[in-house]
Order: C-alpha cells, then structure tokens, then sequence
C-alpha cells in the first residue's frame, strides 16, 4: 500500500456500506464497500460465511485469500482478539475472518461484534496483523447506522 493511500486511512473518515444476504444456498454473506475522504475509493469486502477460502485481488491490498465464519468471542485462540467484548458478545456469535496476503507476506485475523464504548453501543473490529515476527494489534471502533 503506498504512502498516499495510508496517510489517507489514518487521517480521515472512512464511510462503510454494508449489504447483508444469504444465497441461494443459504449461505450468508456481508458485503462491504468503503468510502475515504473526498471520495477516495476504498476496497470492497466480500465475505462470505462459510469458512472456505476465497480469493480476490484489489489495489490496496494486491491479492488476498481468505475465510469467514460465526463463532463465540470466548471460542477464539487468540487473547487479543476474545478480550473486551462484554455482555452482549457473551451471548452473541461474532463474525471471524483470517486473511492471508498471496504475495506481501501478512496474515490478519479480526473479529467483528458490537462493543459497549462509553455508554454507546458500537460497531468494533479486534484485529491481530502478523508478518514474520512482528505482531500488531488494533481496535477498531466505528459510529454505525441501520
């Protein structure tokens, strides 16, 4: 990713519009296109549910592999990822991904759920980045809207 595009991220509002379905096979999928300030096109997520790898390629991120799936908070491996969620995640499945770049060497694993953040109620990717041995892990904490 160069240096327009991460200055960019880190220093603007990034507007998420989020498509929820299930297929003809009944498998779930969320559909996520991105919005940067003054218009700047994002990435498109396509996340489909079923815990098969799917493969896609955009200008950000160069060409990816990943899955996805619903599972408990308290079922995931990682400490970083499970903690923090609260009440509402208890009793909740959050949606897991495990992303792994085909040819920049980084695996990102989030979980996405719903946190209670200073008395609102919000929108919150956990997510863990690892390439080689270096390890980076980031909250990330969205205003939502239905």
């Amino acid at each position: 990713m160069g240096w327009f595009y991460r200055r960019a991220i880190t220093s603007g509002t990034v507007t998420l519009y989020v498509k929820e379905y299930l297929d003809e096979q009944k498998v779930y999928h969320i559909d996520i296109d991105q919005t940067g300030i003054a218009g700047l096109k994002g990435t498109t997520e396509l996340r489909i549910l079923d815990w098969q790898e799917h493969e896609h390629t955009d200008y950000i991120f160069g060409t990816v592999r990943g899955k996805c799936r619903w599972i408990r908070a308290a079922d995931v491996d990682d400490e970083f990822l499970k903690k923090g969620w609260g009440k509402e995640m208890d009793d909740s499945d959050a949606m897991h991904n495990h992303i792994e770049s085909v040819d920049k060497g980084w695996v990102v694993d989030q979980l996405w759920g719903f946190e209670d953040v200073q008395g609102e109620r919000r929108y919150v990717r956990h997510l863990v980045v690892v390439k080689g041995d270096k390890r980076i892990e980031r909250r990330l904490v969205y205003d939502w809207q239905k």
